[in-house]
């Protein structure tokens, strides 16, 4: 049978563990100073759907709440996610049906939304 430091009896038997680590988690200055992961504001990063024109928005049908926006718009939104504390963004730009291709050249046009 395996032994382990951890366990009073063999790996195959019955397990208690030795120590509890309840301890570090009694207040939350002890736990601030184990925890693994602190996520703030600063970490997320916040999708983007642009479409052309001004002052337009349209919600996306197959995401409820999330909504297509002009350049303008995405601009105040981007103003709003900072003042929040998230100052990263991923743009999405939605390109008209008949530049598409199988290439994705539209995305190298220099007059383009990107």
């Amino acid at each position: 049978m395996l032994k382990s430091p951890l366990f009073k009896e063999d790996l195959g038997g019955p397990m208690y563990l030795q120590r509890r680590n309840r301890i570090l988690r009694a207040t939350p200055a002890i736990r601030s100073l184990v925890a693994e992961t602190t996520v703030t504001p600063n970490d997320f990063i916040a999708p983007l759907f642009i479409d052309e024109g001004e002052n337009t928005e349209t919600e996306i049908a197959s995401m409820p709440n999330y909504f297509r926006r002009s350049l303008d718009l995405t601009v105040k939104e981007v103003k709003e996610l900072w003042s929040v504390g998230i100052k990263s963004v991923l743009l999405f730009i939605k390109c008209k049906d008949e530049l598409k291709d199988n290439t994705g050249k539209e995305a190298w046009n220099k007059d383009g939304l990107m």
